[in-house]
């Protein structure tokens, strides 16, 4: 018996992978990258261009 008619056969199994199968495909696609930010004087001039700005702030500690 295959791998592929295994999960053929167990329904819910097959539901379970295509849910983090998608699941890790929107990550990739909406993945935020860093930016090319590396001062606070470049943020303060991108933020007040006017246009909408998201801001996210990640640390490691």
């Amino acid at each position: 018996m295959g791998l592929l008619t295994f999960v053929m056969n167990n329904k819910l199994l097959a539901i379970m992978l295509a849910g983090v199968a998608v699941f890790v495909g929107l990550h990739i696609v909406w993945y935020i990258h860093p930016s090319d930010i590396e001062s606070v004087n470049e943020l303060q001039a991108h933020v007040r261009r006017g246009e909408p700005t998201v801001v996210e702030f990640y640390t490691n500690l």
